[in-house]
């Protein structure tokens, strides 16, 4: 599996390059606990086929996991919600 089909389960798994180049990943909105933030579960082949489930791999079963451990905390630069 290469680099761009690696699931990254939260936010330090995503690589410090990705970040600096201002990369995106793809991915599904698992909550919106506030309108400045939201909760994304990395889904690397969604782009590819819609068809195809998660790549879970060895995580486990992820709904036996918080959601922290298996999410990416977003937070929306510039955007003041109450």
């Amino acid at each position: 599996v290469g680099p761009s089909m690696r699931m990254y389960p939260t936010a330090r798994d995503v690589p410090e390059r990705l970040i600096r180049q201002q990369g995106w990943i793809s991915g599904i909105v698992e909550t919106v606990p506030d309108g400045d933030g939201f909760r994304l579960t990395h889904t690397p082949l969604v782009g590819i086929s819609l068809n195809l489930p998660p790549p879970f791999g060895s995580l486990g079963d992820p709904s036996k996991r918080r959601l922290s451990e298996r999410t990416i905390s977003v937070r929306l630069y510039g955007v003041d919600a109450p």
